[in-house]
């Protein structure tokens, strides 16, 4: 389970999951401060978060599965 909570959700649009070759995996629209994402789907590894915000600009990082 991967868990983010925002201090404003206002200021975000959505959230994108990608593995390391950049296939997205995921996209969910953010409507709410805090988002849990099951991701017990997915192979262990290396992957991307990708958060727009709502003038588009975007807030990438790195997380490992385990």
């Amino acid at each position: 389970m991967l868990n983010f909570e925002f201090k404003n959700s206002e200021f975000f649009k959505s959230l994108e999951i990608y593995d390391i070759a950049g296939k997205i995996i995921l996209q969910k629209e953010i409507y709410k401060n805090e988002e849990s994402l099951d991701l017990s789907n997915l192979s262990k590894g290396v992957y991307l978060y990708k958060i727009i915000k709502q003038n588009g600009n975007p807030i990438v990082e790195k997380f490992i599965l385990q």
